[in-house]
C-alpha cells in the first residue's frame, strides 16, 4: 500500500443553513497534505463515497448554534442540535461544497453514493421537522399504537454541483432508518434500512408488520419508487441490516445482525443472542439464497463483493465462531474475522484475523475489493500477526490498521495507521484505485512526514492515498 497523498481532518460541528451549499471553485493546489482545524464540538462519521474525481462524505455534526464549521475553505454556521452534512472533495483534497440537511430539530447522515455521472445520494432521519435546500420536511404520524412517531428517513439526490434534485420522504410508527445506499450497472438506486413495525412509501401505502423488520428498496434515476421487498418479520427480537452492496451483473448483497425469531424469504431462523445474517436477491428484489451464522457477541462490520459475485464478510467476535462448517476459536476479548462465500452461498474459507497466540483485542471494520485483492480496514489493541507481519500498537492505545488479502485469504501485505487511538470506520477503493479513509483519531497522525495534532478527542479525519 503506498503512502497517504493528503488528508483532511476536523471537528464536525453541527450546523444549518436551511439548504444553502457554500462552494469553492475546483484549483490547483502544490500542497498534497494540508489539516482543517475549525473549533466546536465533535462530529459522527458515517458514510463515504468515492468516484475517479470526488469524495463524498456524510454523518452528523453537534454543538451551539452560531459556530462555524469548515469544510476546507468552504464555511457553514451551526444551527443547534444535530444536523446531518453532505460534504465534496477533489482528489487533491480541496472542499469543492459542503451543505447541511437539517433544521432546529435533530437530523442524522447515515449513508451516502455517487453514480456514474457524479449525482450523490445522501439518507438520513430526522425528528419532528427537517429543511433540506428549503424545503421542509415534517414527521407522519401513520400509526397511532405507539404513540409519537419518532423518525422519519429522507433521500436526496444531488448533482455533482450540490444542486437538489430530488427529495423523498418516507414515513411510519417509531422510526425508519437507512443504513446504505448502493447503485447498479442502470442507475438504481438501492436502499436499506431497518423500521418499527410500519413503514410507509409514497406510492404502496402502508405496510405493516408483527415486530421489527427491514426494507430493501429500489428507486428509478427521478425518484419513483422501482420495487419494495420487507424482510426479517416477527413478534420476538430485532434486526438491523448494515449495508447494501451491487454486483457487476446486478444482483443484490445485504447483510445485517438478528436476534430472537426472524423470516427471511421463507424460513424462520432463531437466534439466541445476536446472529448475523447474509443474502443475495436479484435486480427485482427476490431472494436468491439468505445464510445465517454466529455465536455469543458476533458482530459483522465490513462488506465486500469481487467482480466473480464472491462476497467478503468480516468484524469481531468472542471465545468461539462457527461459520458454515468452519469453527473459529478465540479469547474472551473482541476476536477479527474474514470469510468469503461464493456466488451460491457457498463459504470458501472463514480465518481468523490475527495469527498471534497472545490475547489481543482486534476488530474489522471495514472491506473494499481492488485488483483481485481484498483490503480491510479495523483496530487492535496490543500486538497483531497478519501473514508474515507483525504490528504493534504506540504507546499501548488502539492502532488503526491496514491488511491487503488475495481471494483465497493469505496476506499480502499489512501496516499500521501512522497514528495513535485511530478507528478508520469506513474504508472504500474505487475502480481507479483512490482509497479512502474516513474515522476518528486522538494521537498524532503524521502522513507525508507531516506530523497532524487532534483538535480534541475522537477528532474526524478523511485521508485518500493509492491502493496498489
Amino acid at each position: 500500500m503506498k503512502p497517504y497523498y493528503w488528508l483532511t481532518a476536523t471537528l464536525l460541528i453541527a450546523i444549518t443553513s436551511c439548504g444553502k451549499v457554500s462552494e469553492k471553485p475546483d484549483e490547483e493546489t502544490t500542497d498534497n497534505t494540508f489539516l482543517v482545524t475549525p473549533t466546536g464540538t465533535l462530529g459522527t462519521p458515517a458514510d463515504i463515497a468515492s468516484n475517479a474525481d470526488n469524495v463524498y462524505i456524510t454523518g452528523s455534526t453537534y454543538g451551539p448554534a452560531g459556530t462555524t464549521v469548515n469544510f476546507g475553505d468552504v464555511s457553514l454556521r451551526l444551527g443547534g442540535g444535530s444536523d446531518a452534512f453532505i460534504a465534496r472533495y477533489d482528489r487533491k483534497g480541496v472542499a469543492i461544497w459542503a451543505k447541511i440537511l437539517g433544521g432546529l430539530s435533530d437530523e442524522w447522515g447515515y449513508a451516502t453514493a455517487v453514480d456514474k455521472s457524479g449525482n450523490v445520494y445522501v439518507a438520513g432521519s430526522f425528528n419532528n421537522t427537517a429543511v433540506i435546500d428549503g424545503i421542509t420536511l415534517t414527521a407522519k404520524l401513520i400509526d397511532t399504537h405507539l404513540g409519537r412517531n419518532q423518525f422519519d428517513m429522507f433521500l436526496v439526490k444531488y448533482d455533482k454541483d450540490g444542486n437538489q434534485l430530488w427529495l423523498k420522504q418516507v414515513s411510519g410508527a417509531g422510526y425508519e432508518r437507512p443504513v446504505g445506499i448502493a447503485i447498479d450497472n442502470n442507475g438504481k438506486i438501492l436502499v436499506t434500512g431497518y423500521f418499527d413495525s410500519s413503514i410507509a412509501f409514497e406510492t404502496t401505502g402502508t405496510t405493516t408488520t408483527a415486530g421489527p423488520a427491514f426494507f430493501i428498496t429500489s428507486f428509478n434515476a427521478d425518484g419513483s419508487l422501482n420495487w419494495n421487498k420487507i424482510q426479517g418479520e416477527g413478534k420476538n427480537g430485532t434486526i438491523q441490516p448494515k449495508s447494501i452492496k451491487v454486483t457487476s451483473k446486478g444482483n443484490i448483497i445485504v447483510y445485517g445482525a438478528f436476534s430472537g425469531t426472524k423470516k427471511l424469504g421463507t424460513t424462520m431462523y432463531t437466534s439466541g443472542d445476536s446472529d448475523i445474517f447474509l443474502m443475495k436477491l436479484n435486480a427485482q428484489g427476490d431472494i436468491t439464497w439468505e445464510r445465517t451464522f454466529g455465536w455469543s457477541t458476533t458482530e459483522a462490520n465490513g462488506l465486500a463483493v469481487d467482480d466473480d459475485e464472491s462476497t467478503y464478510l468480516a468484524g469481531d467476535y468472542k471465545s468461539m465462531l462457527k461459520i458454515g462448517n468452519i469453527t473459529l476459536s478465540g479469547d474472551n476479548v473482541r476476536n477479527g474475522f474474514l470469510a468469503s462465500y461464493d456466488k451460491d452461498g457457498i463459504v470458501l474459507w472463514a480465518n481468523k484475523i490475527n495469527d498471534d497466540a497472545a490475547q489481543t483485542t482486534e476488530s474489522a471494520l471495514d472491506l473494499s475489493c481492488y485488483n483481485n485483492k481484498i483490503y480491510l480496514s479495523g483496530f487492535y489493541g496490543g500486538k497483531l500477526t497478519l501473514g508474515n507481519t507483525t504490528l504493534t500498537t504506540m504507546g499501548g492505545v488502539l492502532q488503526g490498521f491496514i491488511v491487503a488479502y488475495n481471494p483465497d485469504g493469505s496476506v499480502v501485505q499489512a501496516q499500521n495507521l501512522a497514528s495513535r487511538s485511530v478507528i478508520p470506520s469506513k474504508f472504500q477503493i474505487d475502480n481507479s484505485g483512490n482509497a479512502a479513509l474516513y474515522g476518528t483519531f486522538s494521537g498524532t497522525f503524521t502522513l507525508d512526514n507531516k506530523d497532524y495534532t487532534p483538535l480534541g478527542n475522537n477528532t474526524v479525519f478523511l485521508a485518500v492515498y493509492k491502493a496498489e
